[in-house]
């Protein structure tokens, strides 16, 4: 089955081939059906269509299919930027926390800010000697 890249549109994934078949036939059907209503529309006066029933009947059907494509596509929900404001803020609460722990470590060990604490606890750790 082939597999139609989504839309450069957010929210819409790759399609099968299937399922874009399915839309292009829904596509047509629709079409067929607003040239019906055009065709009214263009002879409403002479045989007393009610105009404003005509759009409003085109506007449903277009409606109609587009929830139709969209049952078939099911495109997502979208991410906007503000959505993860509170993972920023709580990683930014985090990484000060961390800060603050370092830096009690390198008064409590009495180390200079470009001291790395690992190599500090490398020093006061055993060295384990390799087995022979």
């Amino acid at each position: 089955m082939t597999e139609h890249k989504g839309l450069p549109v957010a929210g819409y994934q790759p399609q099968s081939g299937e399922k874009v078949a399915i839309v292009n036939d829904n596509k047509e059907l629709e079409e067929r059906v607003l040239r019906k209503i055009d065709a009214m529309k263009n002879s409403a006066s002479e045989v007393g269509f009610d105009g404003r029933w005509l759009a409003i009947a085109a506007t449903q059907i277009e409606l109609g299919f587009m929830a139709l494509n969209r049952a078939v596509f099911r495109p997502g929900r979208v991410d906007l930027p503000d959505d993860h404001a509170d993972d920023i803020a709580d990683l930014k609460a985090s990484n000060e926390r961390m800060a603050d722990i370092l830096s009690s470590i390198r008064n409590r060990f009495g180390l200079a800010d470009n001291e790395s604490i690992l190599e500090r606890i490398d020093g006061l750790l055993p060295v384990a000697k390799p087995q022979t």
